[in-house]
């Protein structure tokens, strides 16, 4: 679950006259030799390539046909070539059919979280995060490929719909595994269950698998790349393949676990490395060349340049490097990503209202402890999601994490799935809470966990970004607004020790209170100093 990622400045750059490789890269003649621009900056921080922006698929002022919009030829977006970054020059907004498909995904979702709500314990924490992850798999390559692919024309959406009916089959089948079944009609119902799930998520993977191979049949200069996209999603397949058959239990989790531990690491990335050092040693051998390498500007992480020679082999740790000569790699659009993360947050966190809205009864008439309760979750709410941009729009010189280096930007999108895990959960229990007086003690370790590492993950996505202000401009130092975020995701974490002597509004007033002191930690502690001077990195 990784990919290449960049983004460029586009009011610094000048359009390409080619088109983006929509069955193949074109590549401009001699006359019309691209406008390189050199690593510059932007809202997301530093970039270390230079930058060439492509016309749209479709020129200006060209009628589009109808087969455009309903079977448009394939195309990536944004790649790396020759220590380039080629992107397009308009802004790469989410399509509404992924937006759509988000709403969906999150309703589908909520069922695995009342399923854990039915019987609450660690087993059922277990069985959640087991099947939680495969269903976040399919979405994020979902996302992914309306980042790099997305077209939004009808193979588009048509692949959309089937990952619609396939989640649905696969939730509706994973939420009713039972763990460890206590009878033998139980442990058979179950393992049927199981094996429907994984029948259903194996289709959706094949069905990605073999979009992509398609495409990197018709896009040579991409086929590399895709490939190694392709063999991402193939290996995990793998690996999930023996529970058609496995039944016992045990062996079932471990096939379970590590399929999601392959799953996380960037074989793509890891992949393409280990076949561009293959190619770049034949090419040294075979070519009149005595060497593979290119020379192209670095800028270093405090934007210093100077000129350097980068072999063209695998990433290295720190930067992205580029591709063999004559091959391209899908690169992410920054910009995409980071809204339809932050997007994707933000609509679970809107959730919450649906365990919160209450019908009045006798005794819950005005400003009740009913409504008081309803508040109480809303505000946590609504300070999480708060709290997720907060931390990088106070900072107004930083590079972020998917432009930093490869591997910050493989953790910041690897940490949001126990993100959305954590919320998910957390939305769970804030209903339970907010409808009922006295509740289990594992629905209040389910709120304080589930906040609690919601909090501790976000502050260690803050912390992947890169301050690039003199430490000593704002009131209140980076690593203590931050250490003020670990140290109130440790308290709601530990909270529940005292579950059985706190009224389940004081567990939600508990949460809604230290969820706003970490607010207002980063919002007046990332407030500059009247006398700070704005120079160098914090």
């Amino acid at each position: 679950m990784s990919t290449s990622t960049g983004a460029a400045t586009t009011s610094r750059a000048a359009e390409h006259s080619s088109s983006p490789p929509t069955g193949g890269i074109q590549s401009a003649s001699a006359s019309q030799k691209p406008k390189v621009v050199a690593p510059g900056t932007d809202k997301f921080g530093e970039l270390d390539n230079d930058v060439v922006l492509h016309s749209s698929s479709i020129p200006a002022g060209r009628p589009q046909k109808v087969r455009d919009i309903l079977l448009s030829p394939p195309v990536v977006r944004q790649w790396f070539e020759n220590g380039t970054l080629h992107r397009e020059a308009a802004a790469h907004v989410p399509a509404r059919v992924e937006t759509f498909f988000d709403l969906i995904f999150i309703g589908l979702i909520n069922r695995l979280a009342t399923a854990v709500l039915d019987k609450p314990g660690g087993d059922a924490i277990a069985r959640f995060v087991l099947t939680f992850y495969p269903a976040w798999a399919v979405w994020f390559e979902a996302r992914r490929y309306g980042n790099v692919s997305g077209t939004d024309d009808l193979m588009h959406r048509t692949w959309v719909l089937v990952a619609m009916f396939g989640m649905v089959g696969y939730i509706g089948n994973a939420s009713a595994i039972v763990l460890y079944p206590s009878t033998a009609a139980e442990h058979d119902f179950s393992s049927s269950t199981v094996r429907a799930a994984v029948a259903f998520w194996l289709v959706l993977r094949l069905v990605h698998a073999c979009v992509l191979a398609a495409q990197s049949w018709r896009m040579p200069k991409m086929r590399l790349g895709l490939a190694m996209w392709s063999a991402q999603i193939w290996l995990p397949m793998f690996v999930y393949l023996p529970l058609c058959w496995v039944t016992s239990r045990k062996a079932q989790i471990a096939i379970a676990a590590v399929g999601m531990s392959i799953d996380q690491l960037p074989l793509d990335k890891l992949l393409f490395g280990v076949v561009a050092r293959i190619v770049v040693k034949h090419m040294s051998h075979s070519s009149v060349s005595s060497t593979a390498t290119t020379t192209h500007q670095d800028t270093d992480r405090e934007g210093e340049g100077d000129w350097n020679k980068e072999k063209n082999l695998s990433p290295k740790l720190g930067r992205f490097d580029s591709p063999p000569q004559g091959m391209c790699l899908p690169a992410m659009n920054i910009e995409h990503a980071v809204l339809r993360m932050g997007g994707f947050l933000g609509l679970i966190m809107g959730t919450t209202i649906v365990g919160l809205v209450y019908t009045a009864t006798d005794g819950q008439v005005g400003a009740s402890s009913r409504w008081g309760k309803s508040c109480l979750g809303l505000m946590v709410a609504f300070g999480v999601n708060l709290i997720y941009g907060l931390q990088t729009e106070r900072m107004h010189k930083f590079q972020h994490a998917l432009r930093r280096s490869w591997w910050t930007a493989h953790l910041f999108l690897w940490l949001h799935w126990p993100l959305c895990a954590s919320a998910i959960i957390m939305n769970a229990a804030a209903g339970r809470l907010a409808n009922l007086d006295e509740v289990p003690n594992a629905v209040v370790w389910y709120w304080g966990c589930g906040l609690g590492f919601t909090v501790l993950f976000m502050t260690l996505i803050a912390s992947l970004h890169k301050d690039l202000r003199n430490w000593r401009s704002s009131r209140l130092p980076r690593f203590a607004r931050l250490g003020m975020g670990f140290c109130c995701a440790l308290a709601l974490v530990l909270a529940p020790l005292a579950a059985g002597k706190v009224s389940t509004m004081g567990w939600l007033g508990i949460g809604a209170s230290l969820v706003w002191v970490v607010i207002l930690t980063e919002t007046f502690g990332a407030l500059a100093r009247p006398s700070a001077k704005d120079e160098g990195p914090g």
